[in-house]
């Protein structure tokens, strides 16, 4: 057993601030209308990028972390545990929320779990905010998908499409009290 917990209110707070961000990127962008002299745009163009991958990387660390402390809870507590996300309670692991392909030279895909999610997100070398349309990114609001890119230690280069609003549901429920 752990000798500490997550604080999960500090937690969800980052999922909270994540999932308000990329909610808020069409009015944002509507109420620039592609002035980039804008002081709105300036700003989200200064600093939405590096705010989504700090928010991200923060949330899966928490995430991966809680999953491997409460795994030995959870498969004892399963029959107790109330969740929304299915009948058996909800398995972090198996929860899906992108499509991942292993191996780059291959075209297989196959879901994208919490869990390796958040390895992923942790251990990629490029992350990419898609942008909703066509065009420079910068003019164009956020999508709620996100580009992982990375390699596996001396294999293949890989690649994941994660979809965050799931990614954030999936975060919400993994610090989901027991009680």
């Amino acid at each position: 057993m752990h000798n500490f917990t997550l604080n999960s209110e500090l937690v969800l707070r980052e999922a909270y601030r994540l999932a308000s961000m990329m909610l808020a990127e069409p009015a944002l962008m509507k109420l620039a209308n592609g002035d980039h002299e804008e002081p709105l745009y300036r700003l989200r163009a200064q600093f939405s990028e590096d705010e989504l991958v700090h928010q991200l990387l923060s949330l899966a660390i928490s995430n991966r972390t809680q999953v491997e402390h409460m795994a030995e809870f959870r498969a004892s507590h399963m029959a107790e545990f109330r969740a929304p996300l299915g009948d058996q309670g909800f398995k972090p692991s198996h929860f899906p929320c992108g499509l991942l392909q292993p191996d780059c030279e291959k075209n297989t895909h196959e879901p994208l779990t919490f869990h390796e999610a958040c390895h992923k997100i942790i251990h990629a070398r490029n992350i990419v905010a898609q942008a909703d349309g066509a065009g420079a990114p910068e003019d164009f609001p956020m999508k709620m998908e996100v580009t992982l890119r990375g390699n596996k230690w001396h294999g293949n280069d890989w690649v994941a499409h994660l979809d965050l609003l799931e990614y954030i549901r999936g975060s919400v429920q993994n610090f989901s009290d027991f009680r």
